[in-house]
């Protein structure tokens, strides 16, 4: 009896691995006979969706411990918002406060400095009176001769020493939990590369994207209207092919800007589970490790999954972390000795929940990030209850995340240790009156979740070091295919866009 070999294994069951084996199904839905297994997902762990973890607690309170907003902006925010509404999950989204939406901060100075979110506003703040003048000289500073650099160098050359320490250097902490004077520029914010090097500025650059998202604009609104002519089944079928099609509930999702789900971003994850195991051509594993990847002569590719088990498949996607597929490949040792030198951030995050109003007066946004020259031990805080209220039990209370980059040697630090270190970084940054201080040391719950090899950082030249690695696969691998935030983006819409683009571009 012949081996069965399935059309495609999916390795790594985070949000990239469970989106791309939806998309797989997708395209496979009318290509199996019945009974046949086209589809294996396998993961590690004892539950899927990776770094989407939310935590309901008995008080009513959510806690994120990965991802807690998503973005809704550009191709890769509509990847998502199409994803979303296919799982059937618009009811379940809830959309950022306008007041979080406008309102973050940084702490410089020993104080909390609000950004400023109107253009007349700007010349009150001397950091950001420093950051116009320098944006107002950019477009004379020449291009870059170097085919990468760090996020700091960049914005030192092209703005300020000031823009580099602060601005960007808490962005670079924000998205990457990182410090902008090793992260690439070219890797973490593509565009501001290509800006410079396509137009020789950056405010051009946004200046020709902006009349061209316009113009586009037009073209998709009129395009809009000329399809809701059509009948519904020809408007379902051309939205599997026009990646340009936005249905009106995703259009009307767009307008949030940034939203997460009433009972956590897990949402996502968990729908997507319960989607793809409603197809009987598809098998999931669990507490299932691949140790080894060899590509065989026929085209397929064998999995050695331990205890003499293999699977062999067409095609594999790979999900896992640059370091857990090198395991995979150590039998090609380039490629092991390549993929490990992606690091990765160790992250700690204390989450604090309160039955009462506890931010400051006047205080209310976000929440605010800690560039690395004012030396704290934390990241920033997000203010959860400020943002998203509907996942907090009842009106009026507070819930923060704290967050910390967990470093070498840290590693054994106790819960009890986050949270003294988040307490007391809160008291000191918020400057609350006695009465609030007292409240904040004892909190309804608290929550601490420490992620070890947490966020993939791409250093300068780790897009030359991606082209390489794939160079290698094509060549060598060539039914092997990467998804995953350790190649092309470390965010949700990232995971989920680059997963469609994948499958859509296999041969199946």
């Amino acid at each position: 009896m012949a081996e069965k070999v399935h059309r495609v294994a999916v390795v790594g069951g985070g949000i990239s691995g469970l989106a791309a084996c939806r998309f797989v199904q997708k395209r496979l839905q009318d290509s199996c006979s019945s009974g046949s297994k086209r589809i294996i997902l396998i993961e590690q762990g004892q539950r899927l969706g990776g770094w989407l973890h939310s935590l309901r607690t008995p008080e009513g309170f959510v806690f994120e411990a990965g991802p807690s907003s998503i973005r809704t902006v550009g191709s890769k925010g509509r990847a998502t918002l199409r994803l979303v509404d296919e799982l059937g999950l618009r009811q379940h989204v809830v959309p950022c406060s306008s007041l979080a939406i406008k309102n973050r901060y940084l702490y410089t100075n020993g104080s909390l400095l609000r950004l400023p979110n109107h253009p007349l506003k700007v010349l009150g703040s001397p950091l950001m009176r420093s950051a116009v003048f320098a944006f107002l000289r950019e477009w004379t500073v020449p291009r870059s001769q170097q085919p990468d650099e760090s996020i700091h160098s960049f914005f030192t050359r092209r703005f300020s020493p000031v823009v580099a320490d602060t601005l960007t250097d808490a962005l670079s902490i924000g998205i990457f939990g990182g410090r902008s004077q090793s992260l690439s520029i070219k890797s973490c914010f593509p565009f501001l590369h290509e800006y410079e090097q396509k137009y020789g500025s950056i405010g051009l650059g946004m200046l020709r994207e902006m009349l061209a998202s316009r113009s586009g604009q037009e073209k998709n609104e009129k395009n809009q209207n000329t399809k809701t002519t059509k009948n519904e089944a020809a408007a379902e079928e051309e939205e599997e092919t026009d990646e340009g099609y936005l249905s009106p509930a995703v259009q009307e999702m767009q307008k949030m800007q940034v939203y997460s789900f009433r009972e956590g971003v897990e949402t996502l994850s968990r729908a997507l589970e319960q989607k793809i195991r409603e197809d009987e051509h598809t098998d999931i594993l669990l507490n299932t490790a691949v140790e080894r990847m060899d590509q065989e002569r026929d085209g397929t590719m064998s999995l050695s999954l331990g205890h003499g088990m293999t699977v062999r498949a067409e095609k594999v996607i790979s999900a896992l972390p640059s370091h857990a597929l090198a395991h995979c490949l150590r039998h090609h040792p380039t490629l092991e000795q390549d993929m490990l030198k992606i690091p990765f951030a160790s992250l700690a995050l204390v989450h604090l929940a309160y039955t009462e109003p506890l931010l400051p007066a006047g205080v209310e946004g976000f929440g605010y990030l800690v560039p690395a020259m004012e030396k704290q031990p934390i990241l920033g805080v997000q203010f959860n209850s400020s943002a998203f209220p509907q996942q907090d039990p009842q009106p009026g209370c507070t819930r923060f995340t704290v967050m910390m980059r967990v470093e070498k040697g840290q590693e054994n630090r106790t819960k009890d240790e986050w949270q003294a270190i988040a307490l007391d970084s809160l008291q000191r940054h918020l400057r609350l009156p006695p009465a609030k201080t007292a409240a904040l040391a004892s909190p309804a719950r608290v929550n601490v979740s420490v992620d070890l090899n947490a966020i993939p950082q791409y250093v300068v030249g780790h897009a030359a070091l991606v082209d390489s690695i794939r160079g290698a696969l094509q060549r060598d691998f060539p039914s092997l295919h990467l998804v995953g935030n350790s190649w092309g983006g470390v965010g949700v819409n990232d995971c989920v866009e680059n997963a469609w683009r994948t499958v859509h571009r296999l041969q199946l």
